[in-house]
């Protein structure tokens, strides 16, 4: 299955659960961090552990399950009005079984709105294992300027995925993107981690596997006043700390030498 078709089968599941309204935290302005697992059989359904209301700190272990198919989510954040740390820490099992065709998803999406220019930075990786033909997984991180509730433009993006038709079993895939948020603008910041096992030709007991870690980070940038006034603290410090060269030459005026020497 194509990546533009991924995104567009998530992309109809967030639809579907909309999240509540809540008040925005600093720079955060919403947010909705799931983990879930869909069976994709005629009979489909959805298990999903989300949260939407954002608060800081907060500490999650979302867990959702369908038979032996999982994704664990451990999520660590802190905000304040012009930082923001993210821990994702994500876990799937998928099992293909009779009855089960699964998909397991970890996936977040946050508006920001900085109050001042912030750097933010996505760095981080997953490891998978792929027992089964054909099965697969996708993940990555991307920004985009959503100023005026709409789409302007991709600001950065990470995003790889795999399958066992093509790739080895076992791997670590190694994301890093980022990019800088301009105070007043909004943007919409997403990560997303698949495993797929809902094929119509997987044999039963294909599975794919995997866990990783993300740290998404924003912080201030120095504003161009501030990095000069560091700059010329340190000249002036070196220049307090450099030896006088000529120290020796000098000869201090006395009674002896009425011309100074």
């Amino acid at each position: 299955m194509s990546n533009a078709i991924r995104m567009l089968a998530v992309a109809i599941f967030l639809a579907l659960i909309a999240p509540a309204t809540a008040a925005p935290i600093g720079i955060v302005e919403s947010w909705d961090l799931f983990s879930a697992v869909q069976n994709l059989t005629l009979d489909s359904s959805q298990v999903f552990d989300r949260a939407t209301v954002v608060q800081s700190p907060f500490s999650a272990n979302q867990h959702a399950q369908i038979g032996s198919s999982f994704a664990n989510t451990y999520l660590n954040v802190t905000i304040d009005d012009q930082n923001l740390v993210l821990v994702i820490q994500p876990e799937h099992f998928c099992e293909k079984t009779a009855t089960v065709r699964p998909r397991c998803l970890t996936t977040g999406i946050l508006f920001l709105t900085p109050t001042v220019d912030v750097m933010l930075t996505a760095s981080g990786s997953y490891t998978y294992h792929l027992g089964g033909d054909p099965v697969g997984f996708s993940g990555g991180i991307s920004g985009s300027d959503y100023t005026n509730g709409t789409f302007q433009f991709l600001l950065f993006s990470d995003s790889q995925s795999v399958n066992s038709f093509q790739h080895p079993s076992n791997a670590t895939l190694n994301f890093s993107t980022g990019g800088l948020l301009l105070a007043g603008r909004r943007y919409r910041i997403e990560y997303q981690f698949i495993s797929s096992a809902y094929g119509m030709s997987p044999p039963i007991g294909s599975v794919v596997s995997g866990q990783g870690g993300i740290v998404i980070t924003a912080h201030p940038v120095p504003e161009p006043a501030a990095i000069g006034s560091l700059a010329l603290a340190g000249i002036a410090l070196v220049r307090k700390r450099r030896p006088d060269r000529f120290a020796h030459r000098r000869v201090r005026p006395d009674s002896t030498c009425p011309r100074g020497c």
